[in-house]
């Protein structure tokens, strides 16, 4: 029998392909003469059904995959996908990918007053859908008994939080998460997470890779969600924006344990976090592979109880856990003068450090100005170095040349890019200076990128690769010369 190869989809249930030529010619064999005739147009009917499923199946796939609350369609609103998976649970396979920016958090608390009870809107839902939405949260074991009531009082105010909470818990086969909190995050998820990490066989979440959580700063857009996720044995990227401060009091129970994750990619930009909770997140992966940290802008932290980790705190979290496995790492957004007692920071003992992006001033410390001893904090691996806010002037231009001549000795002999980002004092350089430095980097074997500056004079990009401009992630490079101009 003549049999081609079928191109299979991953599954985990065996199908009719699973089955040997010989046994299928058996099975044929088995039917009696007289029903081989229905047996085909058995098989004609079930190809044809089969085909109408396959096209429904399509739809499904479409716009189910990659679920986004900002899109028109209603079965992307939060609601309205959870009463369609509670009505059809089938559907909730198709989702893979959840992006929600906004949603609605409460309309009012009916505990307040007698006045406000009397306008709590109870028909925001049809009958039968607020009748599947009680018997998810009487069903669902991680929500604990006591709060099941207060779950469905909270649904029937308008309150979105709990709704979120239950659809995520029935998407099997979620491996994205994005979350803006632009609205007032509550607490729903955090049980629903709580549950499912208590246990282990649970299907909730437990194919879940990549989250990434928004928030604008609030005290409660917490840190907490963050790191119960981290948690999560699935979970190997995690990114959060503008997260603040500590667990939440009644959690304190709730930690990280040391090696208890398996993160590789860590990113926290602008959160204002305190230095146990830094520690708790970076000491908890067993293997990390990349780490980001921002600082928080000024005017976040200006206002809030909880300072950013001290450099050298973060230095010291960084190089106890992750020195032996870390490739790329990223610390930049430091505002502050660095203390002229701070010495620099030293990385040479990072075995696999290949790209690492940060501060002129956090690396340097108080030798800010003696550019040649940079080569002294540099780890042999690395092979890409992003500088911000290095300050270049006359009297340390020198100290670039031979600093590049060191580079050029094969002090760190892995080294393909080196990029300066808001740079100061390019404007001290002239154009035969500028492809001095360009040239001797191309002569010890690496991509010179210099980018623009802050402030009332700007520089065009500079670049010299091998004799020839290369495209730079700082920008559309110019060869061989650079412009000043008045910004504005």
């Amino acid at each position: 029998m003549y049999t081609r190869t079928i191109a299979r989809l991953p599954t985990n249930m065996p199908t009719l392909l699973d089955l040997p030529n010989e046994l299928l010619e058996g099975i044929l064999s088995c039917i009696a003469p007289n029903d081989l005739d229905n047996f085909v147009l058995s098989c004609k009917l079930l190809h044809k059904l089969a085909t109408l499923r396959l096209q429904e199946h399509k739809v499904l796939k479409r716009d189910l995959t990659r679920v986004d609350n900002r899109r028109p369609f209603k079965a992307n609103q939060i609601s309205e996908l959870l009463h369609h998976i509670l009505v059809m649970p089938f559907k909730a396979d198709y989702v893979q990918q959840v992006y929600i920016d906004d949603w609605h958090w409460r309309f009012f608390d009916p505990n307040e007053d007698d006045e406000a009870a009397e306008s709590c809107p109870h028909h925001l839902y049809a009958d039968n859908t607020m009748q599947a939405f009680k018997t998810a949260v009487q069903k669902t074991d991680s929500i604990p008994i006591g709060d099941k009531e207060r779950w469905i009082s909270r649904i029937e105010c308008g309150d979105e939080n709990p709704v979120l909470g239950l659809l995520l818990s029935k998407l099997h086969y979620l491996t994205s998460i994005n979350i803006s909190l632009t609205s007032m995050e509550d607490r729903f998820l955090f049980q629903i997470l709580e549950g499912a990490i208590k246990e282990p066989g649970s299907p909730s979440f437990s194919r879940l890779l990549e989250v990434e959580i928004s928030g604008i700063s609030l005290e409660m857009h917490n840190l907490c969600l963050l790191t119960i996720f981290a948690a999560l044995p699935s979970v190997t990227s995690l990114k959060a924006r503008r997260l603040f401060g500590e667990d939440w009091h009644h959690h304190k129970a709730f930690s990280l344990t040391p090696h208890s994750s398996n993160l590789r990619d860590l990113d926290l930009e602008g959160c204002n976090i305190s230095c146990s909770a830094f520690f708790n997140l970076i000491k908890s992966a067993k293997s990390l592979r990349s780490f980001t940290y921002s600082y928080p802008e000024y005017s976040d932290r200006c206002y809030r109880s909880e300072t950013p980790p001290a450099f050298t705190w973060a230095c010291a979290a960084l190089f106890e856990y992750t020195s032996t496995s870390l490739e790329e790492l990223t610390l930049c957004g430091y505002q502050f003068i660095p203390n002229p007692k701070t010495s620099e920071c030293s990385f040479r003992s990072y075995q696999i450090l290949r790209v690492l992006t940060i501060d002129y001033a956090l690396l340097m410390g108080n030798k800010i100005l003696a550019t040649n001893n940079i080569v002294t904090v540099l780890p042999a691996s690395l092979e890409i170095l992003n500088l911000f806010g290095c300050h270049i002037d006359n009297a340390s231009f020198k100290e670039l040349v031979k600093w590049t001549i060191k580079v050029k000795e094969r002090e760190v002999p892995r080294l393909k890019e080196l990029n300066f980002k808001q740079t100061l004092g390019l404007w001290h350089f002239t154009v035969e200076e500028m492809e001095k430095v360009c040239a001797t980097a191309v002569e010890a074997g690496f991509e010179l990128n210099v980018g623009p500056k802050y402030g009332l004079l700007d520089v065009r990009p500079t670049t010299i690769s091998n004799g020839a401009s290369a495209e730079s992630s700082w920008g559309s490079p110019i060869p061989y010369y650079y412009e000043r101009y008045i910004a504005g």
